[in-house]
């Protein structure tokens, strides 16, 4: 796993930080992105490393606002797309995800 990890950073470089687990079947990535990295060219060069790698990649994209997606649904092009926070999930367009914007959450019920 350390090879692909060095594989992934020479590929894209950059300043990420990885976390990577797996049970063989496919490689979870948590990758955390600075706020001007090109999430759409990140999420595109992650497809063509999984398409030589030995096993299905999953995982993460988290902003340094801690906003999350899961970057398949990012390179599928959706219109709209599935983002995590620590205030919960919601869909948001994908543009002002891009844009660094955050999803509107209704208050938590106690």
């Amino acid at each position: 796993m350390v090879f692909f990890a060095q594989k992934v950073h020479r590929k894209l470089g950059g300043n990420f930080t990885f976390l990577i687990c797996t049970d063989r079947s496919d490689l979870d990535l948590l990758l955390y992105v600075r706020r001007d990295t090109d999430l759409r060219r990140l999420a595109a060069e992650l497809a063509e490393i999984e398409a030589a790698a030995p096993m299905r990649l999953d995982g993460e994209l988290v902003r340094d606002d801690a906003a999350a997606v899961n970057w398949r649904e990012l390179h599928a092009g959706a219109r709209e797309i599935l983002v995590k926070t620590v205030g919960g999930v919601t869909l948001l367009d994908t543009s002002l995800f891009l844009l660094g914007k955050m999803p509107s959450l209704p208050p938590l019920s106690h």
